[in-house]
Order: C-alpha cells, then sequence, then structure tokens
C-alpha cells in the first residue's frame, strides 16, 4: 500500500466534508491547537510516573519540540543534549546512544511495550536500526540516562527510552471533531512529507486516523560522496477509548513501511575465484512494522489495589534486503566473462506478551507491583543465488539460527512521602530470560537476574531539590551472539563469527547524584554519575584453522567496564519574552582490565541558546559542539598485524536558528536553518570504533521547513 499526495488531497477533502456535515454540532466551539494536550489519566499508575521520578537524569523531548526543530528522523533529535547522541541519518540505521552504551543495551518502549531489536556487529547497529516509529505520532520521549531493570526489566542495562503516542483523546478535549494538514519539506535529504490528522467522537467514542506520506535521499556528507538512495514510505495510525465511570480501554494501530533503492557505481568485489568488477547493482531494502496495542485502566479500589493497568500487545518488525549484482573479469586479457549474483537477506522479528501493574496508597506509601510476560520470535534467513554459464547456484544459509525468547517478569515498589522534605523510592524485580535455538543442536541459555533500585530526593520548598539514587540493570545474552555463526571469508585477515551458548548476562550499577537550584529566573542544575558494566559482552579472537587460514572469533564475557562523568545546564528566564540557556556534559569510560576506552562515549559537549517571543513569532539559537577527541579505543588494521588507534575527531561547533509563527489560528509555520556558519565537521559518534577516512561528515548548512493547518 503506498499513500501518495493525491491520496492524501482526497482524504483532506474527504474529512474536510465530513467535518462540515457535523459542523452544526460544535458550532461556537474553539478548535484546540494547544500543545498543553489534555490526557485521560488513572491516578498514580507507574505508567503515569515521568522518568524523572523513577530514575536519576533524565532527557525530554516534547510534541512541541519535535515541531519546532522540524525533525523528520530520529537522527535530528538531541542534537543538544549531553550524554544522549543518535548515530546514523536517513538512508541507514538510526540508534540511540546514552553514556556510552548503544545498541540493545538501551531498551526503547513504545507506549509501554518494547520496541524491535537492533542487528550490528559489536552493538553498532549498522544493518537494523530501531528507528522504525514516525515521528509525527510522538507525543514525548523521555530518556533515562543509566540503568532502570528494577521498573522496566531486562534489556534496560544503559538506559531506557520511553516513547509515547497521541492518543483520540488528546485531540477531542472539549470540541467533537478535529483535523489537520502538515507538509514538510527537509532539503538535508530533499524529504517530502504529508501529513493527515483527523478525530472525532463516534457514538462518544473518540477515534483518530492519521496518515503520513514521504519521499527522499539518502542524507548526504559535506563532499556529496554517499551512494545515491531513493527513500519513499508511509504510515497509519488508528486510536481509540472507551472510557466509563469504572476506567478507561484503549486501542492503539500502527504501520509504518519505508522503501530505500539505490543504484551502485562500479567497484571491485572480492569472490572465492578472485576479484570481480561490479558492472551493474540494484539495491532495495524494506523495512515494515505492525503493532496493535489494547490497555485497560480500572480502579475499583479493593483490599489489595486501588487501581491497575493491564497491556496486550503484539509487534511484527522486518527488515528485507534484495540486490542484484552483475559482475565481470576478463581472463587472460581476453575472455570477458559474467556473472550474476542475487542476494536475499532477511531480519525478522514477532513479539507478543501481556503486562499488568497494580498500585495501593497505604498512609504515605504508594506501593506499585505486577508481571509481565513477553515472547519474541527471531529469524535472519539468507538466499544467495550465483548464476553462470547459463546455470544457476542456489545457496540457502541461517547464519543466526532461528531462535524464541521468553522474558517473565515480577516487580515490586514502595514511594515512601516520609515528610514535606523528602521522599524515598525503592523497589526490586525479578526477570527470568529463555532463549532457545529452533531445530538445531545448540544448548539453551537461560538466565535470570534480580534487579534493585533506591532514590532518595530532597525538596526544602525554597528553590533547591537534590535526588541521590542507585539503579541495577540487566541484559541477557542476545540471541545473535549466542547462535550466530557468521563468515566473512573476504575480509582481511578472513575470520568467522563462531556461535557461543555459554554467554552470560550482562549487569550493571549506576550511581547518579543531582542537585538544582532555582533562585528567581534562574535554574541551575548539575549532576555527576558512575556506571559500572560487568560481564560485558565482546569480540574476542580465537584459534587460526589451520585447514582454511580463517580466524575463529567469538562474543565473551569481559571483566568490568566503567563510565563516569558530570553534566550541568542552565536556563535564565530574562523577561517574559527572552530566555537563555547552556547546557554541557562531560564523561570518561574504560575497560577495566585492558584499560582501552569504550567506543561509545563523547568528547566534552557544550551548548548555549537563546530564545525570543514577539507576539506570533518564536525564534531559538542554539550554538553547541564537542571538543577534540582523542581518547579513543585501538582498532584492527586489515593491512597490518598490530592494532592501532580508532579514528578521533577534530574539535567543531554549528549554529542552528529555528523560528516559528502561527499565521493565524489555524495556520503554523516551522522553519529551521542547520549549520548555518556552513561548518565542515564530523560528530565523534558517526566514527567511534572506525577506521579510515572515510567521509562521515554532516552536511553543510541546510533548511527545512513545515506548514500546519489546523481545519
Amino acid at each position: 500500500m503506498r499513500l501518495t499526495l493525491i491520496n492524501i488531497a482526497i482524504l483532506t477533502s474527504f474529512s474536510t466534508f465530513t467535518s462540515n456535515i457535523f459542523a452544526n454540532e460544535v458550532s461556537q466551539q474553539t478548535i484546540n491547537t494547544s500543545d498543553d494536550i489534555e490526557v485521560i489519566k488513572i491516578r498514580g499508575t507507574k505508567f503515569e510516573k515521568p522518568l524523572s521520578e523513577l530514575t536519576g537524569s533524565v532527557a525530554v523531548i516534547s510534541e512541541r519540540d519535535i515541531r519546532r526543530s522540524v525533525s523528520t528522523q530520529m537522527s535530528d533529535l538531541f542534537r543538544n543534549e549531553p550524554g544522549v547522541s543518535v548515530t546514523g541519518f536517513s538512508g541507514v540505521s538510526q540508534n540511540i546512544s546514552i553514556r556510552g552504551m548503544s545498541g540493545n543495551r538501551i531498551l526503547m518502549l513504545q507506549d509501554g511495550t518494547r520496541l524491535a531489536d537492533g542487528y550490528g556487529a559489536n552493538d553498532i547497529n549498522d544493518f537494523v536500526g530501531r528507528s522504525n516509529f514516525d515521528l509525527q505520532d510522538v507525543k514525548q520521549i523521555e530518556v533515562a540516562k543509566g540503568a532502570a531493570s528494577s521498573f522496566f526489566g531486562a534489556g534496560a542495562l544503559g538506559g531506557v527510552v520511553k516513547i509515547t503516542t497521541k492518543q483520540a483523546s488528546d485531540y477531542l478535549p472539549t470540541q467533537a471533531h478535529y483535523l489537520d494538514a502538515n507538509l514538510l519539506y527537509n532539503d538535508v535529504n530533499s524529504e517530502f512529507k504529508q501529513s493527515i490528522t483527523g478525530a472525532k467522537r463516534i457514538a462518544s467514542l473518540p477515534v483518530m486516523v492519521k496518515f503520513s506520506n514521504w519521499d527522499g535521499k539518502e542524507q548526504q556528507n559535506s563532499g556529496n560522496s554517499r551512494r545515491p538512495l531513493d527513500i519513499a514510505g508511509q504510515s497509519a495510525r488508528i486510536n481509540t477509548q472507551w472510557e466509563n465511570d469504572a476506567g478507561v480501554l484503549t486501542f492503539n494501530g500502527d504501520w509504518l513501511e519505508q522503501e530505500t533503492r539505490n543504484t551502485s557505481r562500479r567497484y571491485s568485489v572480492p569472490q572465492f575465484d578472485g576479484a570481480w568488477l561490479v558492472e551493474d547493482q540494484q539495491r532495495l531494502e524494506t523495512q515494515t512494522s505492525n503493532s496493535a496495542t489494547i490497555t485497560w485502566q480500572h480502579t475499583p479500589e479493593t483490599q489489595w489495589f486501588d487501581e491497575y493497568t493491564a497491556i496486550g500487545f503484539w509487534r511484527e518488525t522486518s527488515n528485507k534486503y534484495h540486490s542484484t549484482q552483475l559482475l565481470s573479469r576478463i581472463f587472460f586479457n581476453i575472455q570477458r566473462r559474467f556473472r550474476q549474483l542475487i542476494n536475499d537477506d532477511s531480519y525478522e522479528q514477532q513479539s507478543a506478551g501481556v503486562k499488568i501493574d497494580l498500585s495501593k496508597i497505604v498512609g504515605n506509601h504508594e506501593v506499585l507491583y505486577g508481571a509481565s510476560y513477553e515472547q519474541l520470535e527471531h529469524e535472519r534467513p539468507k538466499l544467495d543465488i550465483r548464476i553462470e554459464n547459463g546455470s544457476s547456484t542456489n545457496i540457502t544459509s541461517e547464519p543466526f539460527r532461528a531462535a524464541t525468547t521468553k522474558i517473565a517478569g515480577l516487580y515490586v515498589s514502595d514511594d515512601v512521602t516520609l515528610n514535606e522534605s523528602f521522599n524515598v523510592l525503592v523497589g526490586v524485580r525479578y526477570d527470568n530470560n529463555k532463549l532457545s535455538a529452533k531445530d538445531g543442536d545448540f544448548t539453551d541459555n537461560d538466565s535470570s537476574k534480580l534487579s534493585a533500585s533506591a532514590k532518595l530526593t530532597f525538596d526544602n520548598g525554597h528553590g533547591v531539590k537534590m535526588y541521590a539514587g542507585f539503579n541495577q540493570g540487566y541484559r541477557a545474552a542476545p540471541y545473535d551472539k549466542v547462535y550466530g555463526n557468521v563468515p566473512h571469508y573476504f575480509a582481511l585477515p578472513p575470520f568467522e563469527l563462531m556461535p557461543n551458548p555459554q554467554l552470560k548476562e550482562e549487569t550493571s550499577n549506576s550511581v547518579d547524584v543531582g542537585l538544582s537550584w532555582q533562585v528567581g529566573e534562574v535554574l541551575i542544575s548539575g549532576s555527576v554519575f558512575y556506571n559500572h558494566y560487568d560481564d560485558f559482552i565482546a569480540v574476542e579472537d580465537g584459534v587460526l584453522r589451520q585447514s582454511d587460514g580463517v580466524l575463529e572469533r567469538r562474543y565473551v564475557n569481559i571483566d568490568e567496564v566503567n563510565t563516569y562523568g558530570a553534566e550541568l545546564k542552565m536556563n535564565y528566564q530574562i523577561n517574559d519574552d527572552i530566555s537563555v540557556f547552556a547546557t554541557s556534559g562531560w564523561m570518561k569510560g574504560e575497560d577495566s582490565k585492558s584499560k582501552e576506552p569504550i567506543r561509545n562515549i563523547t568528547p566534552l559537549e557544550l551548548n548555549l541558546g537563546t530564545s525570543y517571543q514577539w507576539h506570533d513569532l518564536l525564534i531559538t539559537a542554539n550554538l553547541y559542539g564537542q571538543a577534540k577527541m582523542s581518547d579513543v579505543p585501538r582498532c584492527s588494521d586489515s593491512f597490518n598485524p598490530t592494532s592501532v588507534p580508532c579514528r578521533g575527531t577534530d574539535s567543531w561547533y554549528v549554529l542552528d536558528i529555528n523560528a516559528e509563527y502561527s499565521l493565524s489560528n489555524h495556520l503554523t509555520f516551522n522553519l529551521s536553518v542547520k549549520n548555518l556558519l556552513g561548518e565542515t565537521y564530523t560528530r565523534y559518534q558517526d566514527v567511534a570504533g572506525s577506521y579510515g577516512d572515510r567521509d562521515s561528515s554532516q552536511p553543510d548548512r541546510n533548511v527545512s521547513a513545515s506548514f500546519r493547518y489546523v481545519f
């Protein structure tokens, strides 16, 4: 299914016509275009608590932030948030890194349910990222900087990303219907995106439907040397809520599909019989995500609980790669031979599960407890076809054995109000993870973990707030590293990743201490943190096979990894129209045994900004950058048997300007100019752990704009 601009126009016309039919029902009512969305809430549930109350340092991106920065990609977010970065860009996989941890060491949740894993060596996720959701659907993204398994379970080793999407009730706080259309253009990747959102009360039920369609290119570097990619995608979402005196029943349905195509330039590739020249190559990647969630929030106020939230969910995510290559080679300087290669790689993950959360208020205690169960199915089949001299050879393989993961968890926490100034939150959770291969000779890989947390907060009522928190994290050994058997015979030197069913789980302990001070219109806050990781999973060289000269490698548990650092923020509201703000972050991290720096730490970061409101015009300016990064790990050099330092980066700074103007009560225009001064720079997170001189620079000056009309 493809939604074109014509489809959007037809939907807009139909929705407008429908709205006109029911206009008499809501005559004299004002359309609500405010971002201060009213939400149906059930008092005190865990899902209504912000991450800042459950953990330590938290970064928050709101719907307003997404709109004002004219963001369409996850990589557009957190440009100036210390300790949080996004690797990748449009056309390639994207993933969030938090204080040195990346990939599946970060738990990503959408409306309380787990997003699909990424896929990449050593959690770099260079094949499949985790950006399979539409930013136009997002109401808020919260990022917990540090472990949080005592509340969210397996996977929250280095942090949690909590995505909250828009609901029908958000658009219909008072009126009977709502309709808006949004047009967006981003010249960094020539993307043109159209979205339409409609909501209406049908038989007293609020129902929301949203469609988006986009076309664009791969984001280019400053040298315009990246391969040409064409990107086309579409998404749809439906939400409805049924409410009575007892509770609220909510249904969410999501669908997203994106295609990426490219034609590659001529280049040489190794084959089993020598080097061949690629004459022509066609590549298609299709990313699809489907999900359905049913949530029931109820307030019976029994002896055992005052309220509960039950969730049932299903999610299916797939990435399929199809490529066709025409190769040629000249033999004896006379005969030219041709070979055609067809490759089909798939990444598929299905998950389904249930969760129940209950709460009971007893005196000054709010006790939260619950249970969850989730089952995941993993498959990554591979098919290679070689056509030559009128015959074809099919090579079907399964480099990652199909597997099933079963995750069960139980948790309890107590939120205690000691007095007007002090509050204590303690929690403990037990998780059991069972991983088993399908139709194979591999043994099962099971693990379990008891995770604890404690947080003390202090508020003197006069502008001073403090907190000190301890959180534990847990990630079971991932199936691709347990059952993966991936040959790299054409690498230099050739190697093969071997399965390791004996891998143990990774665990972490995080300590975070923070202080904020409000003095008049000035707010200053800061935090220091320390994270300790045990049984960290990394790649280790094994034996060199004498039979074929291939080096065996496998994922193993190393002893310890430590990260530590500090963050500082300041905001000064000069008057009703002008404010200034600044953020800074510094961190270090190393393998305690080898003393090597870990790959994902970021250099010193600094952001300075100001905003100015004049009538209906809001202008925001941000100057941010990174210091020089030379504290890097060592990398393998294909042409040198000894390791060499990985890539570092020079210091840089860029200036971004965002503007928002309300042309009327219905029409809003947003403009964003990124890298206004046209600086050529490379972010460290884009080259961390790599070797070579490949151009990974960020784009030159680029402009994006959007129009949003509320009918």
